[in-house]
């Protein structure tokens, strides 16, 4: 018989973490969420390696099979074209480096070493090798923790010649803060065509027309499973082994494969989000 996944392991597993009785779920509710966070890390790994249900995604039924990452895809799903993307600094809700284009070099290396330790001059080395455009200060900001698992995603998803996959990254600085990195649904306003509408998003010359292109992407795709127009360079769809990865900025442009690298060490070796805190990564 197919286990049942309805959450009721994760939630007993908290409340016996936290020195509650089984019967007082309501005490949760009163929990910091910092606390809650720090028992939900604790306990749910061995959880979700039992195959218990541990919240956060669809639970696999007659409709959803799985993570595709994991299960593969079904034909149906093969046949469906998918445009899959992030933003340059998922997590960078926090402030910007206060003057960050006047401050020396040196002292934007100790700051990434806090960071990153031992791995810092690699890192280094790969940020401005695919990044020459960005300010050394930014490899702070730089998420992988989405940018990795989507990298995997069309990787395998473009295996599939059914439907073409198309990958994308949103690397605008908004002119505010002394130049703030894109961070999440930051480029939700350019797809909208509502940037106006939002001070931040305004760089005279240069955000319409990212709005514009942005815009068209979205709309052609809706309408034809292919976001390729006029108003952008040619965007190829992935191929095994080749990410097309169409850069929204100031200057929209196709690389290929150009943060591979990068993205593996820093999934490795940076300091994961502590969605319990604030602005401050934590080592998990």
């Amino acid at each position: 018989m197919e286990k049942k996944q309805d959450g009721t392991k994760i939630v007993q597993a908290l409340l016996e973490e936290l020195g509650f009785g089984s019967d007082e779920v309501e005490k949760l509710e009163t929990i910091p969420y910092s606390t809650l966070a720090e028992a939900y890390n604790k306990v749910s790994p061995a959880l979700a390696k039992q195959g218990e249900y541990i919240g956060g995604n669809p639970i696999p039924n007659e409709f959803y099979v799985g993570d595709p990452r994991e299960v593969g895809f079904t034909e149906h799903a093969k046949t469906i074209p998918v445009m899959a993307g992030t933003v340059f600094g998922e997590f960078a809700f926090g402030p910007a480096i206060a003057g960050k284009y006047s401050l020396p070099d040196s002292e934007k290396k100790k700051m990434l070493e806090e960071k990153y330790g031992e791995h810092t001059e690699q890192l280094i080395q790969l940020f401005t090798a695919a990044y020459p455009e960005k300010d050394l200060s930014d490899l702070l900001f730089l998420d992988s923790m989405f940018r990795a698992p989507t990298r995997d995603f069309i990787e395998k998803k473009s295996a599939h010649p059914e439907a073409p996959t198309f990958s994308y990254l949103f690397t605008f600085e908004f002119p505010y803060d002394d130049g703030h990195v894109a961070w999440h649904c930051a480029e939700i306003p350019f797809v909208f065509h509502n940037a106006d509408k939002v001070p931040v998003c305004n760089l005279p010359g240069v955000s319409d027309r990212l709005e514009d292109q942005v815009f068209s992407a979205w709309i052609n795709f809706a309408r034809n499973g292919d976001p390729s127009g006029p108003a952008l360079p040619q965007w190829p769809a992935c191929k095994p082994g080749d990410e097309a990865v169409m850069i929204f900025d100031k200057k929209c442009e196709v690389k290929h494969n150009f943060d591979a690298a990068l993205i593996s060490l820093h999934d490795k070796v940076a300091p994961k989000f502590n969605f319990a805190a604030s602005d401050e990564p934590v080592q998990h």
